[in-house]
Parts: C-alpha cells; sequence; structure tokens
C-alpha cells in the first residue's frame, strides 16, 4: 500500500489512523481498489481516481448482493478523507526488524536476478510487488505481547538492582565491568566517527564521560536527559531484551517477527542474528534421537539420581523417570544419562536434521543446552514435530514481480521427511505434558490459558539465569519466545524470576491468547492435534519401531544425509505423499503485500 504501509492493519494506521475493525466501508473499498495498483489508485497520489476505483468496487459489492442500494449511494457520495500517519522510516515502524531482514532477503534475489538475466531492478524505485508471508495483525499481538510482558519484567528487575554498585552486572568485578563497557563504547557510531578524526583514545574516553542532552529508551516512550554516552551505554545495557518468531509448521510461512525492543535503540536482532545458549530446549532433541535410535518410548524409565563423570556433577533428587515425567519437569540427570546412551554425536544428527546448523560441541552438556542457537534455527526444528515429522525451512518470502505483474522470483520450499510421523506425533505428545503438568503449567494457569487447550512446549533457563525460553506449538502454529539481556553477566539473581516459564512463556501466553481471539485468523483453544493412523498412545505400539519410514527399517547413514523430500502442504501439517518438490505458494492466500516505494 506504498509509504512504509506494509499489510492491511498497518495501511489503516497510516492512512486513516485506525484499526481494521473500525474502517467504514468506503475506506476498507479504498484499500481494495490500491490492491489493483497501489501507486496509480493512491488516495495520497490522485484521490480523483482512487475515489472512481473505489466506487468500482462498490459498484461490484451491490451488483453481487453484498450491500443494498441505498447503502451504495451512502458509500460513493462519501468523499475520501484521510488522517495520515505517515511511517517515516525503518525504525518507526512496528516490524522494523521484520523489514531490515527482509530487505537483506530480497536484495539477494535481486542480485541473482541481475546475474541470471542482465537486469537491475530496483527495490524502491521500480514499483516492485513483494509477496510476503508476515501477518500484519500477528505481528502487532506480537510486539503488544512483548511490550506488556517486558514492561512488567523491567520494574522487578530494575528493584532488584536498586543501590547496587555494579548493577546491571553479576559475577563481574570493576576491572571486568570495565572492559565490557569498553567494548560496547567501541561498537558506537560515536566511537568510530571520532576514531576516524583522528582522536585520541584519551580524549573519546574523556568524551564518552561527559554528560551531555541525549535521549534513552523508556517502556513509556523516549525520554530526554542529560547523561554522558558511557552512562547511556550502562543504563542500556539494563534494559531487558527480547525476541519472538512465530510459524505455521505445515507450509514453512513466518507469520510473526519481533527482533526485538527498539529499532532506534537496539539496532541487533534476536531472530537471525543473535545465538543465545538455548538451555532446556534442546532437550527435545534428545529424547527425540533415545526414541528413535534406542526404541525408548515415553514410558521407559531413566535414573534421575545425580550425575558424576570426572569433576563434572549434574545434580538429581533419585529414583527413576519415566521419558514423560523427566521431560515434562525438565529433569538434566536424565538427559544427561539419555545423551549418554545414544552418545552426543547422534542428538548432533537429530539437530542437524532439524534444521540446526550451528556449532554443537561433541559433548554430554549439550544435552542441557550449552549450545547457542537462533531463534530462527530452533522454531524451525520444533516445527518438524508438529509436521509428522518434514523439516521445512521457515519463509518470509512468496514471491517477487516487477511493475508488469512479471514474476521474477517465486520461493519454493521444500519439506524433508526427518522421523518417523508417529516418533514425531510422540514428542508432540511428550511436551503436551510440560503445559499440562509440567514446567510450564503454572504459568500458563496464572496467564488465563483454560486447561484442555492442547500445547506442545518446552521452557529452558541458561546458566545463571541468563536467558529465558519458552517453545510453544499450538496446531498450525509455533511460536517461540527468548529473553534475556545484551550481556550474559546481566540476569536475575535467582532461577525464581530467571527461568524461562517467568521470563519468556508469558510473553507466548499473551501472544496466543490475542491470536485465539482474533476469530478472522482462523486458529481457535479447541483445535487439537492430528494423529497419525496409527497412533494409539500405547508405549508398545512404538517399541522395536525403528528409525525411518513406513516399514520401521533403520536409518542407513546415506539417509541420515540426504533425507528425502517429500510434498509441502497447502495449510496446516499434514502427512507427506513422497513427491519429490512442490511449490507450496499454491492454492494459498497470497499473503501480506509490502511496497517499499514511498
Amino acid at each position: 500500500f506504498l509509504y512504509n504501509a506494509n499489510g492491511i492493519e498497518m495501511a489503516s494506521r497510516i492512512y486513516f489512523n485506525k484499526t481494521t475493525s473500525q474502517l467504514t466501508l468506503p475506506e476498507a473499498a479504498t484499500f481494495v481498489a490500491m490492491l489493483e495498483n497501489p501507486v496509480k489508485n493512491n488516495p495520497m497520489r490522485n484521490e480523483q481516481r482512487s475515489k472512481a476505483r473505489r466506487d468500482v468496487v462498490l459498484d461490484q459489492m451491490l451488483k453481487t448482493g453484498y450491500i443494498d442500494q441505498q447503502t451504495y449511494q451512502k458509500a460513493v457520495d462519501t468523499p475520501i478523507v484521510l488522517d495520515y500517519h505517515p511511517v517515516k522510516s525503518i525504525d518507526d515502524g512496528y516490524s522494523a526488524y521484520y523489514k531490515f531482514y527482509l530487505r537483506k532477503e530480497i536484495d539477494s534475489y535481486l542480485k541473482d536476478y541481475e546475474k541470471k538475466t542482465g537486469k537491475t531492478l530496483n527495490l524502491f524505485k521500480d514499483g516492485l510487488k513483494i509477496y510476503v508471508t508476515l501477518d500484519s495483525k500477528m505481528q502487532v499481538y506480537a510486539e503488544e505481547a512483548i511490550k506488556e510482558h517486558l514492561t512488567d519484567l523491567q520494574k522487578r528487575f530494575d528493584a532488584e538492582q536498586r543501590g547496587r554498585k555494579q548493577r546491571p552486572f553479576y559475577y563481574l568485578n570493576d576491572k571486568q565491568i570495565e572492559g565490557v563497557m569498553v567494548q560496547a563504547m567501541k561498537r558506537t557510531g560515536r566511537y568510530k566517527q571520532l576514531k576516524a578524526a583522528g582522536v585520541s583514545e584519551d580524549s573519546i574516553m574523556l568524551d564518552f564521560k561527559t554528560p551531555t542532552k541525549t535521549s534513552r529508551f523508556t517502556w513509556n516512550g523516549e525520554e530526554e536527559v542529560e547523561m554522558s554516552p558511557w552512562d547511556s551505554i550502562r543504563y542500556h545495557k539494563q534494559i531487558a531484551q527480547a525476541g519472538l518468531m512465530s510459524m505455521v509448521p505445515g507450509t514453512g510461512e513466518i507469520k510473526a517477527w519481533v527482533g526485538g525492543i527498539n529499532w532506534q535503540h537496539f539496532q541487533y536482532d534476536h531472530i537471525k542474528q543473535g545465538k543465545r545458549q538455548v538451555g532446556s530446549t534442546f532437550k527435545p532433541f534428545v529424547y527425540a534421537t533415545a526414541i528413535m535410535k534406542l526404541g525408548m518410548t515415553p514410558c521407559s524409565t531413566v535414573s534421575n539420581a545425580t550425575y558424576r563423570k570426572g569433576t563434572w556433577t549434574v545434580e538429581g533428587s533419585g529414583g527413576s523417570l519415566t521419558l514423560r515425567d523427566a521431560l515434562a519437569h525438565s529433569k538434566n540427570p536424565v538427559a544427561v544419562r539419555l545423551i549418554e546412551m545414544a552418545t552426543p554425536k547422534s542428538v548432533i544428527q537429530t539437530a542437524r536434521d532439524l534444521g540446526v546448523t550451528e556449532e554443537i560441541p561433541n559433548e554430554y552438556a549439550v544435552a542441557l543446552g550449552s549450545s547457542d542457537i537462533t531463534i530462527y534455527e530452533m522454531l524451525g526444528a520444533y516445527s518438524t514435530f508438529a509436521n509428522y515429522g518434514n523439516y521445512i525451512k521457515p519463509e518470509m518470502i512468496w514471491r517477487i514481480e516487477d511493475a508488469n505483474g512479471r514474476v521474477i522470483k517465486e520461493v519454493k520450499p521444500v519439506m524433508k521427511e526427518v522421523m518417523n510421523e508417529l516418533y514425531a506425533y510422540t514428542m508432540i505428545d511428550l511436551m503436551k505434558g510440560v503445559a499440562e503438568f509440567g514446567t510450564a503449567s503454572g504459568e500458563l494457569g496464572r496467564k488465563g490459558v483454560p486447561k484442555g487447550v492442547e500445547i506442545a512446549g518446552k521452557t529452558g533457563t541458561t546458566q545463571n539465569n541468563s536467558d529465558g525460553w519458552f517453545m510453544g506449538i499450538v496446531p498450525n502454529l509455533a511460536t517461540g519466545v527468548w529473553v534475556g539481556w545484551e550481556d550474559r553477566a546481566t540476569h536475575f539473581w535467582g532461577t525464581g524470576e530467571g527461568q524461562g516459564a517467568k521470563m519468556a512463556l508469558p510473553i507466548w501466553a499473551i501472544f496466543m491468547k490475542k491470536v485465539w481471539a482474533d476469530k478472522e485468523l482462523g486458529i481457535t483453544m479447541e483445535d487439537k492435534f492430528v494423529k497419525p493412523s496409527n497412533w494409539t498412545g500405547s508405549c508398545s505400539d512404538l517399541q522395536g519401531l525403528g528409525g525411518y519410514g513406513d516399514d520401521g527399517g533403520l536409518q542407513t547413514i546415506d539417509e541420515i544425509k540426504n533425507p528425502k523430500p517429500v510434498e509441502p502442504v497447502n495449510t496446516g501439517p499434514k502427512k507427506s505423499s513422497g513427491k519429490k518438490e512442490e511449490n507450496v505458494n499454491e492454492n494459498l492466500n497470497t499473503g501480506e503485500e509490502i511496497d517499499f516505494n514511498k
């Protein structure tokens, strides 16, 4: 819709300063007319033509019986009255982090197009139409959820830090804090400009420690203050950060992408750029390996006693637990014993098959989530469980067209079968325990999520509470949330506040309640995961099934390295039919359209 109005929700706010539910019939018809040509039919550029095309839409509604003659006449007699609220730049919109990565991806496609055809296309000048997967309403809900929760979390963190000399750091002495601050200073544009001008280090430090007028981030808006750039850096290091990504497991469509809390102050994307320790959200990869490779079932029992190997100790409370209870309550000794039996190499291979490309050390500690992985890759991996064991790469673009409607790029995601659908659903069933009676159940209840809603998920907390995670799956939508701070030495003192269930899960719950409440999105609390036809819920059905395929045969090395391509689906998660490659765009809604021209 031009002017950085990507999606009908954003367009409503920019052109009429309204939400879509507040639009009048003539206003809604104006947007429909713009779909044909957002440049020529734009009321900002040609009000007369825009009204004429709007009236054509209204005429069609009259002819097809959607409105009566009286309603039609009143609508066509209504002039176009705009209440224009422009989005000035990438840092002035609700999806700034998404648009940053979107532009990078578009640039990559345009460079490929130039190599193939010799034609150069300009994103901003050539009237390109970019069809993306983003749902503008889900994007707004995601950003609202982050703001709602982090506003409260920040108050609790600030209260904990009040009066501390080392604020906001823990476990660092003065010299170490100085080192952290100097490194942060050297990453600023101010430092780079002074350095390029030949200013000495001592003079630069003096400049950074001299008070000046500046603006700083608060959840109540920009705050104009007088403080030194050095103090400003330290102030912003105490601000909690977050990332949220949501996607459809069966198609790979990214529906929401919130890479951070404020692009102007924090230009670092926590979806695809930021890699953080994943904590216990890695455990499902260990459990999946144990089920596939060791023939274990949710009813298999493993010792929860303290585990010792050399100088490494993992504390446990004793006894034995079923895999179902151990995952639900995130018991560390069980996860370590499982990876010991399955071998780290096998677990790493499972993660690779699920789309994780980040470095994973070949050690037992990875069972507890010692690896640094992006939200993007973690969510793609979790979505495989919801998609009957078929991995599909998350995508943000469906199609790019030139000004004449010619397709210059069409994305054709391909799914690959990673595990038997019975194993995949077993993992969904195991993770449902996390929400029903495990580490997520209490906070879900406190956030008003009713019992009985089918949720498969996993909480994650890292060393010293530096990172809080929640990966949550409902039928047809998977969402990953991370919360933490810029530096791992900044965190809550105790696990009571610093655990994933307290830091990240509330954002997921707030977001999903908004999604469930919006009937137009078609995602409800009554949705159920579709069970495989041979699923009975009996643990004995899984024993001896093997690791791959309908025949239950074990995987060969070649099959592990080259999973079978299967047919992508066009709505929610469905079973694969074994075809080599298909375009998942077919029979899909066209999705949101973004026009980057101003």
